[in-house]
């Protein structure tokens, strides 16, 4: 547990980092798997900060949302600090206690089949084969489209469980992730966005002012070509590749300049060696011609038998554990705990926690 100073501190750090709820909600459902408005209705940001702290007690998730916050401290040197202070000591109580924070590490990270604090993401290889291939190959922008609770937003986690914590790009992938939930469309412009994307891959280059009325269309131009220019230019480390992970973008409900824009940027991105640009539940139809021979969808749906089943396989490889029961023994036991319908949204949620549990059970 954290002791009551170490909890002022950092919910202290949380309310100057984070000034909307919908900005924690992100961080904690994309690298924790946890969803707030499941644990309190209250829409505040100290409802949420409180909750959150209350959650820590899931040790390797929580050790997971410190490194997450340690890499975004580019607003607070005093946040940097309470942040790497906290994290020390969490991973001094668990070395301590001989824990293990790291489940398991598989033999390839894309095969990864559960995420940093036991998280289960279904196999889906389709989506792990154009993931991979963001590093390389022909695929620059990744679309990725379904159904409400189908899991696209999970499948950004995913994405930064491999570049953040397993280093599958390698150490010069940069990723940048932009969650419209929740905002207005009043709210989102060009520099917004670009300020976001530069804050996580280059703080240290300055944003560039709004555009004068009528030029936002060109300053969008200007903008994906200046991202694209950064990601191919070269550091004593070698070329830097950047990868624009964008998220609930509505294609309907954004003003033009911001369309024009991601259409700029999936043009450099089929041009550039270093830009990659992932768009979440984005209509893939509205990319401009130039760009469509790099772009690959994958459209989700509820995961199938195959997947579940694959799934129950490869836990037991990557234990090192011969199966007591055959994966489609298993597969029955955990839809035989699912209620809901495959087309209820809430059918994943579901069905992901009874696999969960059962796995837990396997290896407790």
């Amino acid at each position: 547990m954290l002791y009551s100073d170490e909890r002022y501190k950092l919910d202290a750090a949380l309310a100057r980092q984070f000034m909307r709820r919908a900005q924690l909600a992100t961080l904690t459902i994309n690298e924790l798997g946890w969803n707030l408005d499941e644990k309190t209705v209250d829409q505040s940001l100290e409802a949420a900060r409180l909750a959150l702290l209350d959650h820590e007690a899931a040790r390797d998730g929580f050790l997971t949302l410190l490194e997450r916050l340690e890499q975004h401290t580019t607003q607070s040197k005093t946040f940097s600090t309470v942040v790497a202070d906290l994290l020390g000591k969490v991973r001094q109580r668990a070395a301590a206690c001989g824990e293990d924070l790291v489940w398991y590490r598989p033999p390839t990270p894309f095969e990864t089949c559960f995420l940093q604090g036991r998280a289960p993401f279904f196999d889906r290889q389709p989506l792990r084969n154009k993931v991979q291939a963001l590093s390389g190959g022909t695929c620059r922008v990744l679309v990725i489209n379904g159904a409400s609770r189908t899991g696209k937003s999970y499948s950004v986690r995913f994405l930064s469980f491999l570049a953040m914590e397993q280093a599958a790009f390698g150490p010069n992938f940069r990723l940048a992730t932009v969650d419209l939930r929740d905002m207005r469309s009043s709210q989102i412009d060009v520099p917004f966005l670009v300020g976001n994307i530069m804050a996580q891959i280059d703080p240290s280059t300055p944003v560039e002012p709004h555009a004068a009325a009528g030029q936002a269309s060109h300053q969008g131009h200007q903008q994906a070509a200046r991202l694209a220019a950064l990601a191919d230019s070269h550091t004593p480390q070698g070329r830097r590749t950047f990868c624009i992970v964008l998220d609930h973008f509505d294609a309907s409900l954004l003003p033009d300049d911001v369309r024009s824009f991601i259409n700029h940027l999936a043009m450099r991105a089929a041009q550039s060696r270093g830009l990659r640009l992932v768009l979440v539940g984005y209509p893939g139809q509205e990319l401009p011609f130039e760009s469509q021979d790099v772009v690959e969808e994958e459209k989700l749906g509820p995961p199938t038998s195959t997947d579940v089943m694959d799934f129950f396989t490869k836990v037991h490889e990557h234990k090192n554990v011969a199966p007591a029961a055959t994966s489609q023994t298993l597969y029955d036991e955990v839809i035989g705990k699912v209620t809901l319908a495959r087309e209820d949204p809430m059918f994943l949620s579901q069905l992901a926690r009874a696999a969960k549990a059962r796995v837990l059970e396997l290896f407790p």
